[in-house]
């Protein structure tokens, strides 16, 4: 019954849910903890570093980040008390791909923003989703957005290269949640080329003292 299950949301998956935009489509199938955890030993995930030594070309990225500032982030900071620059975070450099990334603080989640190591210009005014997000070694993000009541996965696939940054593909899983308690593996990571891996979590029912039900998932990407 169980595997009779797991075939029926893979086909669900497979022919339901899928994006508006053309030739855009992804699969998610139910995977086990042992292909999970094998998979993160040899994962596709882009090398990053969360310093780098000069400070003045990261001055100049958050200067074109301070030139976009929405009205909402705004709002956000005066409710805060303070500037859309103090909710903006640098949060690593991927030398290979020539990007920088930031973080900005919304509501119940962060965005991510890109910006250029050649230029230090922002690769796109647009905000994405950056909650628990991973870059491939080819230069393609997910992120989450997760609001405050939010349990499901709010997921978005972008493209960055060190010229733009473009959204792909975004989509809800409604029954799902990331599971966040991950010490040794993160929640979300690249399995390899076109394939993510997420750790998740659901409860038998709307109690949350129920007993949680820990699954594993990949998600193909065809685009």
């Amino acid at each position: 019954m169980k595997r009779l299950s797991f075939l029926i949301l893979t086909l669900i998956f497979s022919l339901g849910l899928q994006s508006q935009q053309k030739n855009v489509s992804f699969r998610l199938k139910p995977i086990t903890e042992k292909e999970y955890k094998k998979a993160y030993n040899n994962n596709y995930n882009a090398p990053f570093q969360t310093k780098i030594s000069d400070n003045a070309k990261l001055e100049l990225a958050f200067n074109s980040i301070a030139e976009t500032y929405t009205e909402e982030e705004k709002e956000l900071a005066d409710r805060e008390l303070t500037t859309p620059e103090k909710l903006t975070e640098f949060k690593a450099y991927y030398p290979k791909l020539q990007t920088y990334l930031f973080f900005i603080q919304n509501y119940h989640y962060e965005n991510a923003c890109f910006v250029s190591t050649l230029t230090n210009n922002l690769l796109s005014i647009n905000r994405f989703r950056g909650s628990f997000g991973v870059m491939s070694k080819d230069g393609f993000w997910v992120g989450l957005e997760r609001g405050d009541c939010d349990n499901y996965l709010q997921i978005e696939l972008c493209e960055i290269t060190n010229k733009y940054a473009i959204s792909i593909i975004n989509f809800d899983v409604k029954f799902l949640d990331i599971n966040e308690d991950n010490d040794k593996i993160p929640s979300i990571f690249w399995a390899k080329k076109n394939t993510i891996y997420l750790s998740t979590i659901r409860y038998h029912n709307e109690e949350i003292s129920s007993k949680p039900i820990y699954e594993y998932y990949s998600i193909e990407f065809e685009y």
